[in-house]
């Protein structure tokens, strides 16, 4: 049997990007933060680290299916266990430019679904936008000394 395994993506802005005041700040309408929902849970990475909820359809602004995975509930937890164990998943690595969310949903979807599993492709836009921008890593850095994911 196989699972569906879905990206959420929201807009953490509040629409504030698409203000024409700060839209040159930005070099995106939106500030997008993605989670991956496998058996009813919805699995990110951010400030706190690695961290899970039910998923926010509520504030969700697009969802996609990006593979099926054959592991059950039980070892999808366990998967996430050893992640959380591993350095590279601690909240003082997080980096909203360089080492954030998308990064690990990449990670999170191709442990699931195999190495040819992707995100959808505005998700890896977006952080190279934000990562070319000065003013996106000045915020990042501010977002993140200040505890904002």
């Amino acid at each position: 049997m196989s699972y569906p395994v879905e990206v959420y993506i929201y807009d953490l802005s509040g629409g504030w990007c698409q203000n024409i005041f700060v839209n040159w700040l930005s070099p995106t309408d939106e500030a997008l933060h993605s989670g991956v929902v496998v058996h009813g849970r919805e699995y990110f990475y951010g400030k706190d680290g690695l961290e899970d909820q039910k998923p926010d359809l509520k504030n969700t602004i697009r969802k996609a299916e990006v593979g099926r995975t054959k592991m059950s509930k039980t070892e999808v937890a366990g998967l996430i266990n050893n992640l959380r164990r591993q350095e590279t998943w601690r909240k003082q690595l997080y980096d909203a430019v360089n080492h954030n969310c998308h990064h690990f949903s990449d990670t999170l979807v191709k442990c699931l679904c195999g190495p040819q599993a992707r995100l959808p492709q505005e998700v890896y836009d977006f952080n190279k936008q934000i990562a070319a921008t000065w003013y996106s890593q000045t915020m990042a850095r501010t977002f993140t000394s200040s505890g904002s994911s």
